[in-house]
């Protein structure tokens, strides 16, 4: 049974204890035992969950225990974050206790092994004496909740408006730490979509202050300790406010997500430090967390002695084992940026790498189900999560652009379909999960914000590519879900900031026209760091009456050329790369890749 689980790859005795994995069959056991769910929710790159492997569940007597008075169930946090997003305790490992109906009776994180211990005699004893009146409680409210969630009319729409970019602004700017970058102070994470906004308002204002606490932030972090200076890549988070001591594992996301916030750096100042911090992060990706045939890994484990070596050290020492599992909303934000550094960076070797990766994830797409979370080499698992139709929709759209290849689009049709079709309730309502792959004890819930706001851009992205404005109609549909709730999300609202920035401001769409060379101008179009930017690609096609009246309309009708429009009009054509790099805000020099 416990062949399935992943333990800490040090010395342990953690499969002794008689683990179930997520499912009907434990809380069936629990009820006809009379016993509590041990519940442990762990992470194979998270430190103190393998602490908790050598030492607590390692213990004698705690593997005793659990094995006679509790059903313990194992989830592991990167495969089910559908049960992980529920039962969470603020931090991994999470340990908590279920009732048989698989309601949350108490919980916490690490516990060594005396605490755990005491800890295990009381709940026992809790059950033992109030067993049943905590059942029929739990039994009631599941009951009362259920006639409120049949009864309750669907939420109230809000209104969207210019003010709500500026709100979430807001909130950013209170949050920014002005001497060492980023948001807060301790623990300090890598807050991307908050970075991402404050370009957005550069571009848009000429907001120098707010390009300069991106820029502050994006150097810090490429030049403190959360930045591997030896094999590259960025750790989790930093344990300190000036980014100096990291938490050591490197996450396939993160990665991905810093590698574009560094490439749109690079593309709007020329400063070749993010340049090649990207092309570090991205080779980092490809050698280390990659089969290097497209497939990518999520994350490798944190190991602060390894870490601590030099470059001579290290290639003597046994490198952290790497977790070779492919989760999809990873791969899919993988194949985007290894797009973009092909892009930006003019590789062709990163451009097919983001084609190999975003083949792998069609390989993994379902036309009825959609993405699986995860595939282990041998299989998937982990239908129905909407994150992972979120990431994969914008990687089908962004391969759409950057490979002209129409196979991207019709993929992002279907999938766009099938979200709107199995992930709303009743009342329209999006949800975190499609109902049909709902695991044992859980139901659909409203979906977080990050995820409704980047299927929303995604949407209006599609209906520009697609011309089918419902796409547009479902996306208004969606932010209205949230605008009388967003702001309680304080800076964690960025994404939705920039969802509703997107939708309101209309995006500006560049198509191609004319024959013959047309790379250096496309690479431009792909590169630029401008807000809501799409380019369409085989322009070629337009109606010749959406370029009447643009300047530059008496040129040669089969020169290429760029042709820059918004809502149903053209404002300008443009046939020399210099003239379009200037409009589109490109600060590198294709021919020595520095400052133009």
């Amino acid at each position: 049974m416990n062949g399935t689980f992943r333990f800490s790859p040090r010395p342990n005795r953690a499969s002794e204890i008689r683990w179930r994995e997520w499912g009907d069959k434990p809380f069936e056991e629990a009820a006809e035992q009379g016993k509590l769910v041990l519940l442990s929710i762990s992470a194979v790159w998270c430190h103190w969950c393998h602490v908790m492997d050598e030492t607590t569940y390692s213990d004698p007597e705690v593997i005793e225990l659990v094995n006679r008075d509790f059903i313990p169930v194992r989830v592991d946090n990167d495969r089910r974050p559908d049960i992980n997003r529920r039962y969470n305790q603020g931090g991994w490992p999470t340990t908590a206790f279920l009732s048989p109906q698989g309601a949350l009776l108490a919980g916490t994180t690490y516990l060594p092994p005396q605490q755990m211990r005491e800890v295990l005699r009381r709940f026992r004893q809790l059950w033992m004496e109030q067993g049943d009146e905590i059942n029929l409680q739990v039994e009631q409210a599941l009951a009362e909740a259920g006639k409120q969630g049949e009864l309750a009319p669907p939420s109230p729409s809000g209104t969207l408006h210019p003010g709500i970019r500026d709100e979430v602004w807001r909130a950013v700017s209170r949050a920014q730490d002005r001497e060492h970058g980023g948001l807060g102070s301790a623990p300090k994470f890598p807050m991307f979509e908050a970075l991402e906004l404050a370009l957005d308002l550069h571009l848009d204002r000429d907001s120098l202050p707010a390009l300069a606490w991106a820029e502050l932030t994006a150097r810090r972090m490429l030049e403190g300790g959360v930045y591997d200076k030896v094999e590259g890549g960025l750790f989790r988070y930093s344990t300190t406010p000036d980014w100096s001591v990291p938490h050591y594992e490197k996450m396939l996301m993160d990665n991905a997500r810093f590698a574009l916030l560094l490439l749109r750096l690079y593309a709007l100042t020329g400063d070749r430090s993010y340049s090649g911090g990207a092309a570090e992060v991205l080779a980092y990706l490809g050698g280390t967390l990659s089969d290097g045939k497209g497939r990518f890994f999520g994350s490798q484990d944190a190991d602060e002695e390894y870490y601590s070596l030099d470059r001579e050290g290290r290639g003597k020492a046994k490198p952290p084992p790497v977790d070779r599992t492919l989760y999809a909303d990873g791969q899919a934000v993988a194949a985007a940026a290894f797009l973009k550094g092909g892009a930006v960076l003019d590789a062709e070797d990163l451009r097919g790498t983001g084609l190999a990766a975003l083949q792998v994830l069609a390989s993994l797409h379902d036309r009825e189900r959609g993405l699986p979370h995860y595939h282990d080499g041998w299989g998937g698992g982990g239908w129905g999560l909407l994150e992972d139709q979120v990431a994969a929709l914008e990687a089908f759209l962004c391969g759409y652009q950057h490979l002209e290849d129409p196979e991207w689009l019709e993929r992002a049709r279907g999938l766009a379909g099938l979200v709107l079709r199995y992930y709303r309730d009743g009342g329209g309502a999006l949800l975190d999960m499609d109902g049909r792959f709902a695991p044992a004890r859980v139901q659909p819930q409203r979906a977080e914000l990050e995820a409704a706001s980047g299927l929303a851009r995604s949407l209006i992205i599609l209906s520009e590519l697609d011309g089918d404005t419902s796409y547009g109609d479902a996306s208004r549909s969606i932010l209205e879900e949230y605008a009388d709730s967003y702001y309680a999300y304080g800076f964690h609202a960025a994404a939705y900031a920039r969802a509703v920035d997107l939708y309101l401001a209309h995006p500006t769409v560049i198509r191609m026209r004319g024959w013959g060379e047309a790379g250096a101008m496309r690479r431009i179009i792909l590169s630029s760091p401008l807000p809501r930017l799409i380019y369409i690609p085989d322009g070629n096609n337009i109606n010749e009456n959406e370029a009447d009246g643009i300047s530059g309309k008496d040129g040669d009708a089969n020169e290429v050329h760029a042709l820059i429009c918004r809502g149903s009009s053209c404002e300008s054509r443009i046939a020399e790369a210099a003239a379009l790099a200037q409009a589109l805000r490109i600060s590198i020099d294709r021919r020595g890749g520095g400052k133009a």
